[in-house]
């Protein structure tokens, strides 16, 4: 009775312990996604001005971006968002604001990575990779940058937060999507991969889409 009573406890013992070293088997990959490492801060914009065809952006610094979480999509009026020379397409918009809160070593940026979800369709539109390959100085580092914080970065998305392919899907699918005007959310996050060698995946940050068209009487 005796052994029988000390063979579960054994037994137990041996479950806990290896429910325990599985924790930590799954949590020493956990910085792969960490947001507090490599951290996406948002989708800015920067001021502008437009006068007739003439579209005039601010460069986006942390003193002046101005926070940018939705728009809207009008798609035959876009041709890719955003669009620089283009009014209706979001000219001085769709910055993501990406931080390296590494305090020694640098981050090479190399994706970011967009995903779409239209509500209440049952298809799937298909996500976009934006190749990029931009440093980010340590959170430590005094070397000046053009966002005014040294360890932060504006990356910006011009044509490829919503590129053409992704449009002339949702054009070409148009009875298979709920009617216009619709909801399309796009949620952005950057891959990256230290000095040290070790990858990175940051935080996703999501945005809002109202699909419609607009029309102009003549």
């Amino acid at each position: 009775m005796r052994n029988r009573i000390r063979n579960r406890r054994l037994r137990a013992g041996l479950a806990l312990l290896g429910a325990g070293l599985l924790g930590v088997a799954c949590g020493s990959g956990g910085s792969q996604t960490d947001g507090l490492v490599l951290n996406a801060t948002g989708i800015w914009r920067g001021a502008e001005s437009i006068a007739g065809t003439t579209i005039t952006c601010v460069e986006v610094s942390v003193s002046n971006a101005i926070v940018d979480n939705s728009y809207t999509l009008y798609l035959n009026r876009v041709n890719a968002f955003p669009e620089r020379t283009n009014p209706l397409g979001d000219p001085c918009g769709a910055y993501l604001g990406v931080e390296n809160n590494l305090t020694e070593l640098g981050m090479n940026v190399r994706t970011i990575d967009v995903r779409y979800e239209v509500v209440g369709s049952d298809i799937e539109i298909p996500s976009n990779e934006i190749a990029t390959g931009f440093q980010i100085p340590s959170s430590s580092s005094t070397v000046a940058t053009t966002s005014g914080q040294p360890n932060l970065v504006y990356a910006e998305m011009v044509a490829q937060f919503v590129p053409a392919t992704v449009l002339n899907f949702l054009r070409e699918r148009e009875l298979q999507l709920p009617a216009m005007p619709y909801q399309m959310k796009a949620y952005a996050r950057a891959t990256g991969r230290s000095d040290a060698g070790k990858q990175y995946r940051s935080n996703e940050v999501g945005y809002t889409f109202t699909v419609d068209e607009l029309f102009v009487e003549d």
